[in-house]
């Protein structure tokens, strides 16, 4: 007999990010090897920032935008560890809703990782207009 899990599956392990759309959000991500907490060097990595819907998590990405890797501060200084991605007002300003977001790390030799998924809560833009 298998033994039984009641509890549940957190799949979005990534911090929640909410904001209104049409907003310009720089959007840092701090990369740390898990057992040692060291700071994960994105020297040799690209990275992509990507949304798609919560509802429909099969459909296209509605925003995927290139990740820049920045050098850490403090106790990182010199390893260049955050990922970032810069989101410009018209990347967002026609949504709103659910949403799920995924970061993709390439590395120069070839290796792929997903550290994860996260939710991401798009509040509506009342005026639209302000923001253009």
């Amino acid at each position: 007999m298998q033994p039984q899990c009641n509890c549940p599956i957190d799949y979005y392990v990534l911090p929640n990010i909410d904001f209104v759309g049409g907003s310009t959000q720089e959007i840092d991500f701090h990369c740390y090897f898990y057992r040692n907490k060291e700071a994960f060097d994105l020297t040799k990595c690209t990275g992509k920032f990507s949304i798609t819907s919560f509802v429909n998590k099969t459909s296209r990405p509605v925003v995927s935008k290139d990740a820049v890797m920045v050098m850490g501060e403090g106790d990182d200084f010199g390893t260049p560890n955050i990922f970032r991605v810069n989101l410009e007002k018209n990347d967002t300003l026609n949504l709103s809703g659910k949403y799920i977001y995924q970061l993709t790390v390439n590395s120069d030799d070839g290796a792929v990782d997903i550290p994860g998924q996260g939710t991401i809560y798009i509040q509506r833009n009342i005026d639209k207009s302000a923001a253009l």
